[in-house]
């Protein structure tokens, strides 16, 4: 068994969510119809901050905890089959 520690910050979040994006833009992650994960997903965005100008990712709708353990999830199978990994959840 492997195991992988991710230290959880808002860097590391930034990171995850970009990741998670570029698997569903290149056609390495597919998701089925799940209402859940289609709700989340919709709601999440880019938030600019007024004072500094920097974009982030955020949960516009409110939750993100399931958009989130979807994106530990491919990042643990994708680095696990080192990038080559193609990833359907159901």
């Amino acid at each position: 068994m492997f195991v992988s520690g991710f230290l959880t910050n808002k860097n590391n979040k930034e990171e995850l969510i970009s990741h998670l994006l570029s698997g569903f833009q290149c056609n390495n992650l597919f998701i089925l119809n799940n209402p859940i994960i289609i709700k989340e997903l919709s709601a999440f965005g880019l938030k600019k901050d007024v004072r500094t100008g920097k974009e982030t990712y955020e949960a516009l709708g409110g939750h993100d905890d399931t958009v989130i353990s979807l994106g530990l999830a491919y990042e643990a199978a994708t680095v696990l089959s080192g990038g080559k990994a193609s990833v359907a959840f159901v």
